[in-house]
């Protein structure tokens, strides 16, 4: 559960980065304006649908790709013939 929330948001600084065009270091350069644009967000319906199409692919994507790392390892592992 708390890897999904963390997924979440990650979705969310996604969406921040690609549609609000906000950087990392906007921060350090611009704290109010970077809170203010984040607080604004909230009431943007397309922040919900984004952060949730990208919070939960990456969720998949990551369940997806463990599956594939533990039936590889149980191939490497498993005794040969």
């Amino acid at each position: 559960m708390l890897f999904f929330g963390l997924n979440l948001l990650s979705g969310f600084e996604i969406y921040l980065g690609r549609h609000c065009r906000l950087n990392s270091w906007d921060i350090f350069q611009k704290p109010n304006y970077l809170f203010n644009k984040i607080m604004r967000q909230f009431s943007n319906p397309l922040t919900l649908k984004v952060t949730l199409t990208y919070g939960f692919t990456m969720f998949v994507l990551f369940l997806i790709f463990a599956y594939m790392a533990k039936e590889n390892d149980q191939g490497i592992n498993s005794p040969r013939n």
